[in-house]
């Protein structure tokens, strides 16, 4: 089984859906998919040499054999290499050279073996042979292929690897991260990293996700940028509601001790641990008959009056019990971008399996169908309280708003053409095994 906190990746399905759109472009059409070079090379004089590529390339994940790494130009180069090798591949080109007023041209198939290393948490990538069909050439043509048309694809083939915008690793918040490793599995590339606090990164038995460019988050990054943003959060709701006859006024106080986040089939949940529960209702109005008197405080009532500079209200302490506890609810982690930073934030669901119990201990007696009906109206606003605006709360605290991870721009630009990975504002990361949530990034080109 894997060992990672965080990791990104794009499959050769992905990446080549970079490379048929940046085809696709009319600008990179001009700027990367067709050129020429001009050259003196003595004995022979002025070389031109062009290329135009037919087909949108294709990334192969497959490194080449030491014969197809031997026939590959530049002759001179270094050893065939292993690791992370990758393959742009051009089913379609057409290859011209004209020199000493004659002219070469045929149409031939192109492989460019590359390289790519990661620095940082940035992937770069260097194409370092190329290798095309030269049967129909003379050794003299190939000499001249080989001294100025080689270098020319190798150029180019650097220029559309370079315009594939890569997944980044995000930047948890508030949390250092081992320096991250790139892997080739299973016909695609990861990039993985892990929390200074756990094992380091072993991709071994490694699964990805259907998506094609993806992000992968764990459930210890999430609990662990949670715990240090809700721990011992003391957290007081208010709410009110009523009409021109009667007023309901509700306030839920208590601590958060933990939320622990996990998945549970399609399901991220978070269980949340509070203490010092405790709920208060005042109700009031025209309508509802209640005068100074009636709130006179005796004995412990004192207690329960939720504003005792008021005395014209009924007021209440309140019981809130949730069962099964700690309470069960959803939660998202969805994209949203503030001050031109996009993160992945938490964002509170409903109750889940759980059941709510209010029991309210009004201080005065509840008379007359107004003041019955504020009084429930009370019982119903603290019920939906700690249904909704409680569990806001507490995964919003003071308005913070927990970011988990923050997402690095990911775009490059390549002869005015910009090549960018995105994801949408709102959209909801899903889980991914019983570990991990996804999140996929789609492609623009500008």
């Amino acid at each position: 089984m894997a060992t990672f906190d965080v990791a990104v990746g794009a499959t050769g399905t992905g990446i080549n859906t970079i490379l048929s759109s940046l085809y696709a472009s009319p600008a990179a059409q001009t700027a990367l998919f067709n050129g020429s070079e001009t050259e003196t090379i003595d004995p022979i004089g002025p070389v031109t040499a062009t290329w135009a590529i037919q087909a949108a390339p294709t990334v192969s994940f497959t490194p080449p054999t030491a014969e197809q790494w031997a026939a590959a130009y530049p002759t001179a180069k270094g050893p065939l290499p292993t690791g992370n090798v990758l393959t742009l591949v051009v089913s379609a080109a057409t290859l011209g050279a004209t020199y000493g007023g004659q002219t070469l041209s045929g149409t031939s198939w192109i492989n460019v073996y590359a390289t790519f290393t990661l620095t940082g948490g940035t992937l770069s990538v260097a194409a370092q042979a190329v290798a095309f069909d030269t049967t129909q050439m003379s050794k003299f043509d190939q000499a001249v292929v080989g001294n100025l048309l080689v270098p020319a694809i190798l150029q180019f083939a650097n220029s559309a690897l370079s315009a594939i915008a890569i997944p980044q690793i995000p930047e948890v918040v508030g949390v250092t991260l081992q320096t991250p490793v790139a892997e080739i599995i299973n016909g695609g590339l990861v990039i993985a990293a892990a929390m200074q606090s756990s094992a380091a990164v072993d991709l071994t038995g490694y699964t990805a996700p259907t998506d094609d460019l993806y992000a992968l988050v764990g459930l210890t990054v999430i609990n662990t940028v949670i715990a240090s943003q809700v721990t011992d959060y003391a957290f007081n709701v208010e709410e009110s509601s009523g009409n021109s006859d009667w007023n309901a006024q509700a306030s839920i106080k208590g601590t958060v001790n933990s939320i622990v986040a996990s998945i549970s089939g399609t399901d991220l949940q978070a269980a949340a641990s509070l203490s010092g529960l405790a709920g208060s209702a005042g109700v009031g109005g025209t309508g509802t008959g209640i005068v100074k008197t009636l709130l006179c405080p005796i004995g412990t009532a004192i207690d329960a009056i939720a504003n005792p500079d008021n005395w014209d209200k009924l007021s209440a302490s309140v019981s809130i019990t949730y069962s099964p506890s700690p309470l069960t609810m959803t939660i998202g982690l969805a994209a949203v971008t503030e001050n031109g930073t996009q993160s992945l934030q938490v964002t509170p669901g409903s109750l889940k399996d759980t059941t709510v119990t209010v029991s309210p201990t009004w201080s005065g007696d509840i008379i007359g169908t107004t003041l019955a009906t504020a009084c429930s109206g009370a019982v119903d606003l603290i019920t939906a309280m700690s249904k909704g605006d409680l569990l806001d709360d507490i995964l919003d605290p003071g308005n913070r708003h927990i970011s988990v991870v923050d997402i690095p721009t990911m775009s490059v630009s390549i002869d005015g053409i910009k090549v960018s990975l995105t994801i949408a504002d709102g959209a909801v990361a899903t889980p991914f095994g019983s570990s991990y949530v996804s999140q996929s990034f789609s492609v623009t080109i500008g």
